[in-house]
C-alpha cells in the first residue's frame, strides 16, 4: 500500500508541476501578445509620420545688413558638381524672382439665381537668366543635405567683400508638427510691409514643395494688389430657363519688387509645406491690361 501511495503522490506532484508550466507559458505569451499590440498603428499609419528635419537657418531666414539671401534647392544627385550646379541655378533664378517677379492673376467670379460660382488663375512667369560664370557671381554660404534632397543659402559674391565670413545657425531641427505654423494660420502685420502665406499638400519630394509653397506665397502677395477689370450683367439661358446674373472679372499682371522669403514650415498631420513671404509695400506696382 505505501508503494501505492507514492506512486500516487508522484503522479500528482508531476501533474502539479505541469500546470504550473502551463501556467507560466501563458503569462509568457499573455505578456508578450500585450507587449506587441501597444499601439501598432503608430508604426504603419502614413499618418504619423518622423517629420522633417532641417537646419535653423532654413526655418527663419537670417538678417544679415547689406546682405540679401536666397534659399536654393537641390536633389540627391550624388554627384557633387552635378549638385553644385543646380543649386547655383536655383539660386541665380531666386536672385531674379526677389529683386522682381511677375505674376499674371486672372479671378472669375459668376452669380447666378443666387449662387456662385468661379475660379482663380494665378501663373508666375519664368525670370529671363543669365548662365554665365554662375561660380564667379554666387556663394553658397550653407548646405544640409538629405538622403534625396539638398538646401542650400547662397549670397551673391558682390556683398561678401564687406563682410566675407557670414555664420548661419547649423543647429538642426525636426519638424514634426500636428498643426500649421503661427504664421500660417494668423500672417504678421507690420507697417509698411505685406506678407503672403503660402501652402504646397501632397508632396513627396520636400524641395519640389517648399518650392512651389513660396510660389504662392508671392501669389498670395499679388493677390492682394489685384484690381478689378469689369463688372457685367447679363441674363444666361439654363435649360428652358433665363436666370439673370451677375459675372465679373479682375484681370491684372503685377510686378512685385524685393520680395523676400523668411520662413519655412511643414505639418507633418496633412502633410504640407508652408512658406512666408514679405515686401515692403512702396515695391508694388500694378500693372492692368485688358486682354
Amino acid at each position: 500500500m505505501s508503494m501505492l501511495f507514492s506512486e500516487h503522490s508522484l503522479f500528482r506532484l508531476k501533474s502539479m508541476n505541469t500546470l504550473r508550466c502551463l501556467f507560466i507559458i501563458f503569462l509568457v505569451i499573455n505578456s508578450i501578445s500585450c507587449i506587441t499590440s501597444i499601439n501598432p498603428i503608430y508604426r504603419n499609419d502614413d499618418r504619423f509620420e518622423s517629420g522633417i528635419t532641417i537646419p535653423e537657418w532654413f526655418i527663419h531666414k537670417p538678417q544679415m545688413k547689406g546682405i540679401k539671401l536666397v534659399y536654393a534647392y537641390s536633389a540627391n544627385y550624388l554627384d557633387r558638381k552635378k549638385e553644385q550646379e543646380t543649386l547655383l541655378l536655383s539660386a541665380a533664378k531666386n536672385f531674379e524672382l526677389q529683386k522682381q517677379t511677375h505674376i499674371v492673376v486672372l479671378q472669375n467670379v459668376k452669380k447666378y439665381s443666387g449662387f456662385y460660382s468661379g475660379g482663380e488663375y494665378v501663373r508666375e512667369l519664368e525670370p529671363e537668366l543669365n548662365t554665365n560664370n554662375l561660380t564667379d557671381k554666387y556663394s553658397i554660404i550653407s548646405r544640409y543635405k538629405d538622403t534625396k534632397w539638398i538646401l542650400a543659402i547662397v549670397a551673391e559674391k558682390e556683398h561678401l567683400k564687406q563682410n566675407p565670413t557670414i555664420k548661419t545657425n547649423q543647429r538642426l531641427k525636426n519638424l514634426y508638427h500636428t498643426s500649421p505654423p503661427k504664421w500660417a494660420k494668423r500672417p504678421p502685420v507690420q507697417r509698411g510691409f505685406i506678407y503672403g502665406v503660402g501652402l504646397a499638400t501632397g508632396y513627396c519630394s520636400p524641395e519640389g514643395a517648399w518650392i512651389v509653397a513660396e510660389q504662392n506665397a508671392r501669389a498670395d502677395i499679388a493677390l492682394q494688389r489685384t484690381i478689378t477689370i469689369y463688372s457685367e450683367n447679363r441674363s444666361v439661358q439654363i435649360l428652358d430657363f433665363v436666370s439673370s446674373g451677375t459675372e465679373s472679372k479682375a484681370i491684372c499682371n503685377v510686378f512685385l519688387k524685393n520680395v523676400s522669403i523668411i520662413k519655412h514650415g511643414y505639418c507633418s498631420a496633412n502633410n504640407t509645406y508652408y512658406a512666408l513671404a514679405r515686401m515692403a509695400e512702396k515695391d508694388a506696382v500694378a500693372l492692368i491690361k485688358s486682354d
